[in-house]
């Protein structure tokens, strides 16, 4: 009997069975509704109704003023610096130590690198020991003609005295031939004897003479070749030496060429080695629109921006040539413009916005500008009326420096939120509150 109960299937454990697609149905119902949920609450958010006044605490107001504004245009630019020398390489040779790096000022002389010349050393090497052998064989040439002059002169010192004596026995024999003492041939042989002396003086004293020209001709030649070589060895040292390279300036060091840096690498003669700049010379070059050209002047002053830096300058000539501008609309004249204050500072090639008066406005209406031009869509204001501040749509004109002109929508005097709009555009009123100190 309890076997038979155990088995009897109790109805109230059996779960009822759902078909994959009925599960599946199940699922996207739940989805569905999540969804009608999520949209329900978004569209109560979205229609509750909103506080109609916006209260602020926190803003800038500035007064509409009233006058006359310098008109004012703006222009690209870069800074340039004219006065810039190349190095060259004086020698062809191989790197050897560059002793400045790129950025680093330099002195008018100072050394800036050397170059290895080995084929100049080699030359300079020989040519000192061809010189020593030249000197060595003029002081040789000079005892040599000093010692034959002297055998020459001994020689003609001792024909002298032979002759002096054959004079005296030419004249005995003259006297004893007189008296018949001696032959006549005995004093013709005596004065054979005397005029042969004569002749051997002559000839000693026109070797001596030639004797002194040769060796001075000689010894000039020589000495000729010396000097020769002696300007030859210094023009040698002086281009090793000037394998030193040198400053040709004061200035600052704007580029290295890469193959200094290598030691042994050769540099061929007169190639680009260093870039040399003066930048107390930089100027800036501005591209302005032909338009104003007729009413720049020489000594304008101009508003420079460099980056996030601000610096004045005058301008220092006005080109009177027009291209093409670089976005292809109208045309530019160059404008350049001498830096104050500390022109060496500036980056060749820098970027620079330039601010330079063209006209003049006058009898306008004008704010400072402020976030109020961006967040108002440049086309509203909010004007304080009491404690408030209602917004009222407005006409702006040119920007000139740091005012924005007003065309049509406010008065002389009024008093403008200036600055962002961007949390209560939407509010034709908003509440305005004592400033939060």
């Amino acid at each position: 009997m309890a076997s038979l109960h155990e088995s009897i299937v109790r109805e109230d454990k059996i779960k009822t069975f759902r078909s994959p697609n009925q599960k599946r149905q199940r699922r996207i119902a739940i989805v569905v509704v999540a969804v009608v949920l999520v949209l329900a609450a978004a569209g109560y958010f979205l229609l509750v109704p909103r506080e109609e006044v916006y209260h602020l605490s926190d803003y800038d107001a500035a007064v509409v003023q009233s006058g006359d504004l310098s008109q004012i245009t703006q222009a690209s630019g870069t800074v340039t610096i004219p006065v810039t020398l190349s190095v060259l390489s004086p020698e062809t040779g191989y790197a050897a130590v560059v002793m400045v790096e790129e950025g680093e000022a330099v002195t008018q002389g100072q050394v800036l690198a050397r170059l290895d010349v080995p084929d100049l050393e080699d030359e300079l090497d020989d040519l000192e020991a061809d010189l020593q052998v030249k000197e060595q064989n003029l002081a040789t040439s000079i005892e040599e003609d000093r010692f034959a002059l002297q055998k020459l002169n001994q020689s003609l010192k001792y024909t002298e005295e032979d002759i002096l004596e054959a004079q005296e026995e030419v004249a005995g024999m003259e006297q004893l031939v007189a008296i018949n003492a001696s032959r006549q041939s005995e004093l013709d042989a005596a004065e054979d004897t005397l005029q042969e002396l004569l002749r051997q003086r002559e000839e000693l004293l026109l070797e001596i003479e030639e004797k002194q020209v040769l060796s001075v001709l000689s010894q000039e030649n020589q000495s000729a070749e010396i000097e020769l070589d002696r300007t030859e060895i210094q023009r040698l040292a002086s281009r090793i030496a000037e394998a030193s390279i040198a400053s040709p300036m004061a200035g600052e060091v704007l580029e290295i060429a890469d193959e200094l840096a290598v030691p042994g690498s050769l540099i061929v003669e007169n190639e680009a080695l260093f870039s040399i700049a003066d930048r107390s010379s930089a100027i800036v070059e501005l591209e302005v629109s032909e338009t104003y050209s007729g009413v720049l002047e020489t000594g304008q002053t101009v508003l420079l921006t460099v980056g996030s830096n601000q610096l004045s300058g005058t301008i220092t000539a006005v080109g009177k040539v027009a291209v093409a501008s670089s976005d292809g609309i109208g045309s530019t004249v160059t404008v350049k413009v001498r830096p104050e204050g500390s022109p060496e500072s500036l980056v060749p090639g820098a970027t620079v916005v330039g601010e330079l008066q063209v006209g003049e406005q006058e009898d306008v209406l004008y704010l400072p500008r402020g976030p109020f031009l961006t967040t108002g869509s440049q086309k509203y204001l909010y004007v304080v009326e009491g404690d408030s501040a209602i917004k009222r749509e407005v006409s702006f004109g040119t920007v000139q420096g740091n005012d924005i002109v007003i065309l049509r929508g406010v008065e002389a005097g009024e008093e403008v939120i200036v600055s962002g709009y961007q949390n209560y555009i939407e509010y034709n009123e908003i509440k305005l509150e004592e400033k939060d100190d």
